[in-house]
């Protein structure tokens, strides 16, 4: 289960020296393909595309072929090659491109993670995880024991849902590919136009031909493995599925139980005739998507609505104690209302993975159901520490709003899918393919991929040297994300301890990622509210992210397989996103459907490896 003395829950950097007997790589320029290493592993050599500047800080560019091995060894996780490249302050970097290309790797190959080993090597910088799409092809493709085409590479970032992400320095990355003798060049959809250079085309397909190159967007993993490998990484792409019949009643059930609690809240004696107001048109619209039927729409509306609603009176009356009773009171009731919460959560997460009447596909999804707490209970923590710390009248406003959120989360997002889970038809749980052997070995790919994360964010992006204390931010959120991680123990526990271990790494995997994604590819500085920036990098990626897991879902239907909890996810997630698009409100609006596609995706990869298991 791993070297001894070694945690498997930290990101593993080797010598060569350990590596080479392992790996043995020819790095040649146009050509992806190595050989076939014997029938315990496959080795490839990836090019990964890079810009940056020259020692005159002129735009440079080039490409580093890095060297993937995936098999079975004795040591299942990843490790990573880094030697002579940390001395030139590209560690971070490659960390950051290569945990999470092998998270998802992982996830989309299916395979067995307590088995499955990957190991990278690596002999030149790249800047940032702009290498994760290429290093995910070829994490994929070595599992599969698949060459690559020659003549074809590739920059983007990689995220939980496979979407292929925004980077930069499209131009020198172009020249590089036409000067080492490359035909094909694959890049984000969202990076197709570039106007960042004035004297060359804005379309970099029209700036690639110039260069006797073909450029080709891309949107997911799954566009980018058919072009890198000349065969297909699943089945084709899918329409929405709709809920199943059970599960539709599960969460019909559960948004009118939200619509109530909304319609309670907006009668309650501390809600202002202002916010009254405000929010019973919100309340309106969520009932009347739900006479025609439309589910996920209300439920999404609802959502929302409830939370500003119970936002606003956190404030309102936070000002209220303050001007009644002063700083002192107010801090010491909010930590009181923090702690109390905090507890709460966690109780009601272990009741949850206490539950012993699920089946096999319930169990692997259980993980994702109880995110929604893991998470109120990482923010709430965070929340009391900076309560501790900070009594300025805008540290209590800041905490009153996150404790207020985090109520609404506790009552409504995670009881919601929780029932889902509860709804949705499973075979039994099986002792020959135990979900806890999937969960634990899931466990050490996304811890590891969150804490490669947050390493480029801070030695990168320059994150965690002057943060500031305020409750709420997502800094702060992944740190304590972290924290929990840290402390998991390197083997399998008890199948409840798994669920709770399981859910703290998904958050851990997803938050850490949109700390490097948002500030890097999304251009978002504050995650509370406000317009995108740069809006079509962010709706694509939903666009791609619902479109992934549908694949799965109609795929999973075929064989009689329901993905309940990753469909009911993604369908309100985005609906998220689409009543928000345009407002004030779209930054908040697309960073939750985000966060609910991506952690839909990685429960859908986590039950297909689940169905695709001897046993099952």
């Amino acid at each position: 289960m791993g070297e001894p003395g070694v945690s498997r829950r930290s990101l593993r950097v080797v010598t060569a020296a350990t590596i080479s007997a392992l790996l043995i790589v020819t790095l040649v320029s146009g050509c992806g393909s190595v050989f076939n290493s014997g029938d315990d592993g496959f080795d490839l050599a990836v090019p990964v595309l890079w810009a940056g500047q020259d020692a005159d800080g002129m735009p440079t560019g080039g490409i580093e072929s890095a060297g993937v091995w995936a098999g079975d060894d004795g040591t299942p996780g990843y490790s990573t090659d880094l030697e002579g490249i940390e001395a030139q302050g590209a560690g971070a970097a490659w960390k950051a491109a290569s945990g999470t290309a092998a998270s998802v790797g992982a996830l989309f190959s299916a395979l067995d993670p307590t088995t499955l080993g990957i190991r990278f090597t690596i002999t030149g910088p790249i800047d940032g995880p702009s290498g994760g799409a290429a290093l995910t092809v070829g994490v994929i493709a070595a599992t599969r024991h698949q060459q690559l085409q020659p003549g074809v590479t590739m920059t983007g970032t990689i995220t939980p849902d496979g979407s292929i992400g925004r980077v930069s320095g499209i131009p020198s990355k172009l020249r590089a590919a036409a000067s080492a003798g490359y035909k094909t060049v694959l890049l984000p959809q969202s990076n197709l136009i570039d106007r960042t250079v004035s004297n060359i085309p804005a379309s970099m397909a029209e700036f690639g031909t110039s260069l006797g190159l073909t450029v080709i967007a891309v949107d997911d993993i799954g566009d980018a493995y058919q072009l890198f490998t000349g065969t297909s990484l699943s089945e084709s792409k899918a329409p929405p599925q709709p809920l199943s019949a059970p599960v539709a009643a599960a969460a019909k059930a559960a948004t009118g139980e939200l619509m109530t609690r909304f319609r309670n809240a907006l009668a309650s004696r501390s809600t202002s005739t202002k916010a009254r107001a405000e929010f019973s048109k919100n309340l309106a619209a969520a009932q009347s998507s739900s006479a025609t039927g439309d589910t996920t729409k209300a439920y999404a509306l609802a959502l929302a609505g409830y939370r500003g609603l119970l936002h606003a009176n956190g404030v309102d009356g936070a000002k209220a104690t303050l001007k009644r009773s002063g700083t002192a009171a107010l801090q010491a009731e909010l930590l009181t209302e923090a702690q109390a919460l905090t507890t709460a959560a966690t109780e009601l997460r272990q009741r949850y993975a206490d539950t012993t009447s699920f089946g096999f596909y319930q169990e692997l999804a259980l993980p994702a159901a109880l995110a929604p707490l893991t998470y109120a209970v990482a923010v709430l923590t965070d929340t009391q520490e900076v309560l501790g710390a900070d009594s300025s009248r805008e540290a209590l406003l800041a905490s009153a709003a996150v404790i207020a959120d985090q109520r609404a989360s506790i009552d409504s997002t995670a009881t919601t899918s929780f029932a889902v889970v509860s709804a949705t038809p499973s075979i039994p749980s099986d002792t020959n393919a135990p979900a806890i052997t999937l969960l634990s070995g899931y466990t050490n790919f996304l811890i590891n991929a969150g804490n490669a994360n947050q390493e480029y964010y801070t030695e990168v992006l320059g994150g965690g040297r002057t943060a500031p204390m305020v409750a709420g931010s997502l800094e702060r959120l992944v740190r304590t994300l972290g924290d929990e991680a840290s402390a998991i123990p390197p083997d399998e526990q008890d199948l409840g301890s798994e669920f709770v271990q399981s859910s703290q790494a998904l958050s851990y995997f997803i938050f850490s990622t949109a700390l490097v994604t948002d500030r890097q590819a999304f251009e978002i500085r504050d995650e509370q509210s406000g317009r995108l920036p740069n809006p079509e990098p962010v709706r694509n990626s939903v666009r791609v992210g619902r479109q992934t897991v549908d694949g799965i879902v109609a795929s999973f239907a075929r064989r009689d397989v329901d993905a309940g909890l990753a469909n009911w996810l993604a369908s309100w997630g985005t609906q998220s996103a689409a009543t928000t698009e345009g407002s004030k409100n779209e930054v908040s609006g697309s960073l939750v459907a985000l966060h609910q596609i991506w952690g839909a995706s990685v429960d859908a990869l986590i039950l297909q490896a689940g169905a695709d298991r001897p046993g099952t």
